[in-house]
């Protein structure tokens, strides 16, 4: 026995070139066993979609949104793709997406965590001439199936109301989606003169707006509407991707039943690029133009989408506008996430169109302010002294531009802030604004 071990040991000693081959020859053959499925499963047929964990939304429904079916090959990214999809339908805390060996081919599945389908969302708006304070409550996911209904209402300076709205997001589960609301709402519209400062522009004055879905009395306005949206966006927790094209059309005239006659069309584009993971740039542009458009109709900028000015501090029928925003983080604080943003905003606001107006001026009082009034149905007039064509510089200019800093508050997995900050200073009018939002 103990020869016999001698001489199996001294094998052993006198052949390491060749044991060592062959642990090289296994331990090669145990890497390609278990390489990354991903690269072995490119390529196979999808034989199974399994959903698994779900509780609150029907099965038909997550496959319907993962967009993945029994019969497709599996690509590089279908996986992402699918997890991409999942997240962006907003109905869903945490999302798990892997595939397996089955049959002749692979098994996709599908784990989710569900957010909870119903809140309470208080919203409030803060800016010089626009607070609001309302609350909205949403539904994201009616019957199981990611239908969506909101109800609220809202007091504010400048606009106060309430809405009643349904959304269908996959018509018979298509890309195809649908809405219908209800609405009342009470708009204080002011008119500034920028003749004498930007910074302090002169309040004109202010029209009282009163509008409902069904309209009960005064003028009725019945409009004809074409739009069109290709929407490629996507959300991960803060983070935007992708890019949005929309386009709309609206026509009134007596042929809808209408009391006015006008059109308006706009084009807009939104695209979202990812940096570093959690890293965000964001740019948009905007288009639009009209002929004849009654007041509550026109084009403004100022405040969102000038953050430099007031609220609607400037009007007109034609508009062209862009925002860029670079978006990073800063820390978190459990599920609390907290990111800032610097941002570049410009708008060009002006009339286009020479107004054929009539002087009208009030008998009685020959100091009160003179107004031009148009040949149109709902008689709109405009201070005589108001900016006609497009102005590049100087009293009346029409472009104006604003860049400054904000705060956003994100709770994870929710695809619009808690709360926003902004700091805005106008360029032209050299002074600062701030704008506060809470909620959506």
């Amino acid at each position: 026995m103990l020869g016999s071990g001698l001489t199996s040991r001294a094998r052993w000693i006198r052949t390491p070139v060749a044991v060592r081959a062959l642990a090289l020859a296994l331990t090669a053959a145990a890497v390609v066993a278990v390489a990354p499925g991903r690269a072995q499963a490119t390529g196979e047929s999808i034989t199974d979609v399994r959903v698994l964990d779900n509780q609150r939304t029907e099965e038909a429904t997550i496959r319907s949104i993962a967009g993945v079916s029994v019969g497709e090959t599996l690509e590089g990214d279908t996986l992402d793709r699918v997890r991409e999809r999942l997240n962006t339908s907003g109905l869903f805390s945490d999302i798990n997406v892997w595939w397996e060996p089955s049959g002749a081919g692979v098994r996709v599945n599908i784990a989710v965590k569900e957010k909870f389908p119903w809140a309470p969302v208080p919203t409030g708006t803060w800016s010089a001439n626009n607070k609001a304070i309302g609350v909205v409550f949403v539904h994201g996911n009616l019957f199981g199936r990611g239908k969506q209904m909101l109800l609220g209402a809202r007091a504010a300076t400048v606009d106060s109301g309430a809405v009643l709205a349904y959304r269908d997001p996959a018509m018979f589960g298509s890309w195809v989606y649908w809405q219908m609301q209800a609405m009342v709402q009470r708009q204080v519209l002011p008119e500034y003169d920028n003749s004498m400062s930007l910074a302090n522009p002169v309040e004109v004055r202010e029209t009282n707006l009163v509008s409902y879905g069904f309209e009960p009395s005064g003028g009725t306005v019945g409009v004809g509407r074409a739009l069109l949206s290709f929407d490629f966006r996507a959300r991960e927790f803060a983070v935007m991707t992708g890019a949005a094209l929309s386009g709309q059309i609206d026509y009134s005239s007596p042929s809808f039943g209408s009391d006015f006659t006008y059109w308006r069309a706009g084009v807009s584009w939104e695209h979202g690029i990812r940096f570093f993971r959690q890293t965000n740039l964001i740019y948009s542009a905007y288009a639009s133009a009209g002929h004849n458009l009654p007041f509550w109709s026109e084009t403004t900028a100022g405040g969102n989408n000038d953050r430099g000015y007031l609220y609607q501090q400037f009007r007109g029928d034609t508009q062209l506008s862009g925002k860029v925003e670079y978006h990073f983080p800063l820390f978190s604080i459990g599920s609390l996430d907290f990111r800032a943003l610097g941002f570049y905003d410009m708008a060009a606001v002006w009339y286009r169109e020479k107004l054929p107006t009539t002087l009208v001026s009030d008998p009685n009082d020959p100091n009160a302010v003179q107004y031009r009034q148009r040949d149109t149905t709902d008689q709109r007039s405009f201070p005589q002294n108001y900016p006609q064509g497009f102005n590049l510089s100087g009293p009346g200019q029409s472009i104006h531009n604003s860049v400054g800093a904000g705060l956003r508050f994100f709770l994870r997995s929710v695809a619009v802030p808690l709360v926003g900050f902004d700091a805005g200073y106008g360029i032209e009018a050299h002074n600062w604004r701030f704008i506060l939002v809470i909620g959506a």
